[in-house]
């Protein structure tokens, strides 16, 4: 067994990201031992790789990407060990999703909903955005959308995904929300919801949906009365803040900041493969996107509670049990960082060396 030791960084440990100066971290395929040098004794012939004046991170994990829209490789030099895919063909991002749990350092950890379940001619299936039409399942009754659930869940599918947007065409009736969620919860199985504005909010709250796979995407205040249901439902939202512009993106912010303030659940996501809001607002690259740290930071939370949302938090939300710490026990997806990202949030994007389950990507 090939073991591997970090010493001399700052490494966030534990569930809390708790800092740990001057640690050493000592790993395989999974974390062996993390403490503070003196207190960890490095085994004859491990690696020791000398890392002052950095950090250690837990792998990254972005609950909203579109894994077909770029190279997955870039995904992980970029910080990425975990991604959620939120909108693809089945028949093609399912098994792509089985495969990532053996492909190594190729790519990320890949989970996937399969397609976005919408209304006929609902969004997204006239949506601009590249694939959008492939990504959209359209059903027209019940009995159809449980059928499709089931369908789903054989196949591998991690969760539930639909689309309710009325500024973009005709959506989902109630009767149809109900059965979906409810067919996917009968499977224990989350279901996210892709959400237009107030009115369409509130038919998914009470149709009991789990998730919000972005902040409300009209240019709406969302009333306290709503953010306080969502907060008692346990109701998660991921966040992609940064592609919104101008009077839309202080909307959202604020938005974000009183679901905060209420004890929401928001966790990291960014909608890589989405081209952005407008030509003058760039899409999110492929790996870590300091500017939706620095919305997150806008929104409220310290830089530590920001990391947790794409680590620790994110993987208790996706129900991973074995990574988003540097903890004994849990699998080596690390990242090391130049600079103190948990104190100055900028520094996240400094990246130096990418580990999935101890190997190293770059």
């Amino acid at each position: 067994m090939t073991i591997t030791a970090i010493t001399g960084a700052t490494a966030l440990a534990a569930i809390d990201l708790e800092p740990i100066d001057d640690a050493v971290v000592l790993f395989s395929d999974v974390i062996l031992e993390v403490g503070r040098r003196g207190e960890v004794a490095i085994p004859a012939g491990a690696t020791v790789i000398e890392c002052a004046g950095r950090t250690l991170l837990p792998g990254l994990i972005d609950t909203h990407v579109h894994t077909q829209l770029h190279p997955v490789r870039r995904l992980i030099t970029g910080g990425l060990t975990t991604v959620r895919d939120l909108g693809w063909a089945p028949e093609v991002v399912l098994p792509f999703a089985k495969k990532s749990a053996s492909w190594g350092v190729l790519g990320p950890a890949v989970l996937a909903v399969g397609p976005i379940i919408t209304e006929p001619d609902g969004y997204p299936t006239h949506a601009h955005w590249h694939g959008a039409a492939i990504t959209a399942y359209q059903v027209r009754s019940a009995s159809e959308a449980r059928e499709l659930v089931r369908s789903l869940v054989d196949q591998g599918a991690w969760g539930i995904k639909f689309a309710v947007d009325d500024r973009r065409g005709p959506t989902l009736p109630s009767s149809l929300l109900v059965a979906l969620i409810d067919e996917a919860h009968q499977l224990g199985k989350k279901v996210t919801a892709h959400v237009g504005t107030i009115v369409e909010l509130k038919k998914v709250l009470d149709a009991g949906v789990d998730e919000l796979a972005h902040m409300l995407m009209a240019d709406e205040k969302i009333p306290d009365e709503l953010i306080a249901q969502m907060v008692e439902n346990k109701v998660a939202i991921s966040s992609s803040l940064m592609f919104r512009e101008a009077h839309d993106y202080s909307t959202a912010i604020d938005n974000a900041a009183r679901f905060l303030d209420m004890g929401g659940l928001l966790i990291y996501g960014t909608d890589i493969g989405n081209g952005g809001a407008t030509p003058l607002i760039t899409g999110p690259i492929p790996g870590v996107e300091i500017r939706e740290f620095i919305a997150l930071t806008q929104a409220g939370m310290t830089p530590r509670e920001a990391i947790a949302s794409a680590t620790s938090t994110a993987a208790s939300w996706l129900g991973l049990e074995s990574v988003g710490q540097v903890t004994a026990g849990f699998q080596a997806d690390l990242v090391l960082v130049r600079g103190t990202p948990h104190v100055e949030m900028k520094h996240i994007g400094n990246i130096e060396q990418v580990w999935r389950a101890g190997s190293p990507a770059l």
